[in-house]
């Protein structure tokens, strides 16, 4: 007999930090005459001397991020380039080309979480608001972000999961703002707070939820830090060992680590603290060469990864065990993010990619079989269909057309097809279309609906679809039917107890259930169908909040709401237990508040 796998013995390990990688890394920095191109690394548990790793591609200082296996380096140099390049940090070797920065800067500060690598700041020598990202996993070139709230250079930066902050930077005078962005999104940085002291040129790191800032120039031997998932102001938590600025920075979730800096000459020294408790940072050891200007630099066992990252590398997922899947959205303005998790847990929402484009298309318009989801239109009035595998991390594709462009769609699916049916092109549409998921390619004319109408909910068992509520343009109470693996218009099926648009449907292999909506007053009403017994809908609970533009997706057992405008918007993920009744129950959180993202999973009820 093989061995056995200790579940809670992971869960141990995970916690006490030691399935995460070790390595701190410095490199891309400045001796107090050139720009160099060694990289040193530590093991950041241990004290001692750095070890050579290898040289990056190009001469430069500027600062790196990292995801759980490779670390990158993002722009700077002298003189200022755009070159990107990462190592694989489980080995030993030179840097190799990744692509390039969106704008060619130097003292540059980059952080992230173990998708995305986000750079922003710097000069040219103009200071520059530039944020731009990466997808760490796949080279390529980065892509405009958004823009901090102030042109700076040398800021300082850390990381949660989801959240990076930039802190301080010269402006050129010294500032003490700190900007966020969220990593799975785009658009501008937001006010944070300030700094204890204005400031430029310090290391960053963080654990999963802390975030810590420290030598930078006007305060050379100041510790900030900081709760990463609120807004703050920073609050001074200790003293590096030797009062310098410029210093590289890394960390796991226990210690952080700062290495070189001005003196105000460069220096090799390595010092570091204890993320828990902070104080006075401790001596670690010496560089090999004195040297400043790294910035925070990359740390494959940081704040930014998640814990459940880490898996063991036989455990894969599998089809049909319950991923979940949430796309693009309003919040407000459309959005482009992928996010997932595991319904048959509790937990929050993980970064997954980016959709082809930014969209949000009303509740309910994704389809998906055990192996694919598939999107179809957009804001405004597209005919666009992406595609994502399930079991992948990463950016959904072109999968082809719908038979004619609109948004506010609903869709629902079998494990072979996918059915959309409705929206508004900019007049509401009885248009319903399919396409075999397992296929790429535009799609066909299936049918009408009995009359136009746009943001209905929608669920499924193998065999049937129900489309229900909606607008047209008054809001309407009606349910109908189609029988998925033919073509054809709509069967009446019922009534839902109350008109409504904007709703969500979830669904097991026999019963459906619609949730939330608006009347046009929001609603949190949750009601039930037996999906093969034509009727009216029972009352099945409530939702936690009253909400409409909620997204809808289930398991055989459990369905899920999530999102959605109350009138604010929400990022609210809860779910219920579809064979009995009762009101919704928190599940976590969504990495962004957003409403009309469209959900699907690969074991929902039509499948």
């Amino acid at each position: 007999m093989g061995n056995i796998w200790n579940i809670k013995g992971r869960y141990k390990a995970i916690m006490n930090n030691e399935l995460r990688s070790d390595r701190g890394f410095f490199g891309g920095s400045h001796d107090g005459s050139n720009a160099l191109s060694w990289i040193d690394y530590i093991q950041i548990s241990s004290t001692g001397n750095s070890a050579n790793f290898g040289d990056t591609s190009v001469t430069r200082y500027c600062s790196g991020t990292a995801s759980a296996t490779r670390s990158v380096w993002m722009g700077g140099g002298v003189p200022t380039t755009t070159t990107i390049d990462y190592v694989e940090t489980a080995s030993l070797g030179n840097a190799a080309d990744f692509g390039d920065t969106t704008v060619s800067r130097f003292s540059i500060q980059a952080t992230g979480n173990n998708v995305r690598g986000i750079a922003a700041g710097g000069g040219t020598p103009t200071r520059q608001n530039v944020i731009d990202y990466i997808h760490i996993a796949s080279t390529g070139n980065a892509v405009d972000f958004g823009d901090l709230t102030a042109a700076r250079s040398s800021p300082t930066s850390c990381s949660s999961p989801t959240r990076s902050l930039f802190g301080g930077g010269n402006t050129p005078s010294a500032t003490n703002a700190i900007d966020y962005v969220e990593i799975a999104t785009t658009g501008n940085g937001v006010d944070f707070g300030d700094l204890v002291n204005a400031c430029g040129g310090g290391g960053g790191m963080s654990s999963n939820t802390l975030g810590f800032m420290g030598g930078q120039d006007g305060a050379t031997g100041d510790l900030n830090k900081m709760t990463i998932g609120t807004t703050g102001n920073s609050v001074d938590f200790g003293d590096l060992s030797v009062a310098r600025h410029h210093p590289g920075a890394n960390s796991n979730t226990i210690r952080g680590c700062f290495g070189g800096g001005y003196d105000p000459n460069a220096v090799n020294v390595i010092d570091y603290f204890q993320l828990a408790t902070g104080g006075t940072c401790i001596d670690f050891g010496n560089l090999q060469a004195v040297t400043a200007n790294m910035y925070s630099q990359p740390s494959p066992g940081g704040g930014g990864i998640l814990s459940d990252v880490l898996q063991r590398p036989s455990v894969n997922y599998m089809p049909g065990s319950g991923r979940a899947l949430l796309g693009g959205g309003a919040a407000p303005g459309a959005v482009n993010v992928l996010q997932y998790f595991s319904i048959p847990t509790l937990g929050n929402a993980v970064d997954f990619g980016d959709m082809v484009s930014a969209r949000y298309i009303g509740s309910g318009s994704a389809a998906s079989s055990s192996t694919r989801a598939v999107f179809g239109g957009a804001y405004a009035a597209s005919d666009v269909i992406d595609s994502v595998e399930m079991q992948s991390l990463g950016n959904a594709s072109d999968f082809g057309n719908l038979t004619d462009g609109r948004h506010s769609i609903t869709g629902l699916s079998s494990q072979t097809r996918g059915v959309w049916g409705g929206g508004e092109a900019p007049g509401k549409s009885n248009i319903m279309d399919y396409v075999t998921i397992a296929t790429a390619g535009n799609a066909s004319d299936f049918g009408d609906l009995s009359a136009v109408r746009a943001k209905a909910g929608s669920c499924a068992s193998p065999t049937l679809g129900i489309f229900g509520s909606g607008l047209t343009p008054t809001i309407v109470d009606i349910m109908e039917y189609i029988t998925i693996a033919s073509t054809g218009d709509v069967t009446d099926f019922g009534n839902l107890s109350t008109a409504t648009f904007g709703m969500a449907g979830a669904s097991s292999t026999t019963r459906g259930t619609f949730g939330g909506g608006a009347t046009p007053t929001k609603v949190n009403v949750i009601e039930y169908i037996t999906i093969a017994s034509a009727g009216n809908a029972t009352d099945f609970g409530d939702l936690t909040a009253a909400r409409t533009g909620v997204s809808g997706t289930s398991n055989k057992t459990r369905g899920i709401y999530a999102g959605g405008a109350a009138p604010g918007l929400s990022n609210v993920i809860e779910y219920i237990t579809i064979a009995s009744t009762g009101n919704g129950t928190d599940f976590g959180d969504m990495i962004n508040s957003v409403s009309y993202a469209h959900g699907c999973s690969d074991s929902h009820g039509g499948l």
